[in-house]
């Protein structure tokens, strides 16, 4: 793995106060990194943007950070939950 890719799902968190002050924390350090996000428009199939998503972490290499990792375990692509 060289690096996150980290959906939005994971940085809503951090709007409602959900997120844990550890991952808060995480997060800011993945930007000085250069991490990146991938947000799908509203509207469209989920489906079709999680299969993106994973298609696009699996080429480069990277470990997708998402709330909804119910979704991203069953493309079996390497993923973490932030909380």
């Amino acid at each position: 793995m060289s690096g996150y890719l980290i959906d939005t799902s994971a940085i809503s968190l951090l709007s409602d106060d959900r997120a844990s002050p550890e991952f808060a924390d995480w997060l800011m350090r993945q930007q000085r990194q250069q991490s990146f996000a991938v947000q799908p428009r509203r509207g469209h199939n989920g489906q079709l943007a999680y299969i993106l998503i994973a298609a696009t972490a699996q080429t480069h290499n990277l470990t997708v950070v998402t709330a909804n990792i119910r979704d991203i375990e069953a493309l079996e692509v390497a993923s973490v939950a932030p909380f």
